[in-house]
């Protein structure tokens, strides 16, 4: 029967013959010899052995995979720093993109991704790295919802525009309204002061919101107007969908629902 040896099992053969060599010729009294065949044997093994645990020159196997439990170590502290490093370079980045120095959104989303993929390949946990784009997907979150917010505005001045004009008319005495009628307008007047004050007061805190929060917030703000008509709110709603839809698969996804009209 043949028996058939690999490249890698003759090489591996050849370097324990050297082993075997370098100890005769040390102990007949050739060092130098004996020294270079060692040197040699030892580097074909390890360069062609796929489990160092499998030989012990020497303890030369213990050295080594203490060597790779450091560099393990080494490489965990790493993952360690480079987690709030990037945390907070995110959270800068993103901050900059909606106050004074503003980053280009495309630009901002590859720094974010790019950062990501970093970590992903130094073996940072999924959750890490999503924790560490928290911040992107806030301030992400915040710049979608901006379309909505003045949609929101713009109807609560539509129509406390017209009622301070109906007011001032009244007052004037250039319109005259019955009791009825008076009552009605007084009213009328009443809630859209409270949407007013009210939306100011969302808008405030909106920003202590958890971003997975905001489409049912934001549905919300527009259903709880009591000034605007209900048959304008339920346009509104069609009007701002695809906004919200652009959060909710942001939310999902991770991702960049629209990229041809974020990032324009």
């Amino acid at each position: 029967m043949k028996i058939k040896f690999s490249m890698v099992q003759l090489i591996q053969g050849l370097g324990i013959f050297f082993l075997i060599v370098g100890a005769g010729n040390s102990t007949f009294g050739n060092v130098s010899g004996g020294a270079t065949c060692f040197a040699t044997g030892i580097l074909l093994i390890l360069l062609f052995s796929f489990d160092v645990k499998q030989f012990n020159v020497f303890g030369l196997a213990a050295v080594l995979r203490e060597k790779i439990t450091e560099a393990d170590k080494i490489l965990e502290n790493l993952r360690g720093i480079s987690l709030p490093v990037s945390e907070i370079a995110i959270k800068n980045a993103s901050q900059a993109g909606r106050y004074d120095l503003v980053v280009p959104r495309k630009k901002l989303y590859e720094f974010v991704n790019s950062i990501s993929r970093e970590l992903e390949g130094m073996g940072v946990k999924a959750e890490d790295i999503e924790r560490v784009r928290d911040e992107w997907y806030l301030a992400t979150v915040i710049d979608m919802a901006l379309p909505v917010h003045r949609e929101i505005q713009k109807q609560i001045d539509i129509y406390h525009s017209q009622a301070i004009r109906k007011n001032s008319d009244i007052n004037s005495g250039k319109l005259v309204i019955n009791d009825s009628e008076a009552k009605e307008f007084e009213e009328f007047l009443g809630r859209i002061e409270w949407d007013m004050h009210h939306y100011y007061d969302e808008v405030v805190n909106q920003l202590n919101l958890n971003y997975k929060d905001y489409p049912r917030y934001l549905r919300e703000i527009i259903s709880d107007l009591t000034g605007v008509p209900e048959k304008v709110k339920a346009e509104m709603l069609v009007k701002v969908s695809e906004y919200i839809e652009d959060i909710e698969y942001l939310i999902n996804h991770k991702d960049i629902r629209r990229p041809d009209v974020w990032f324009k």
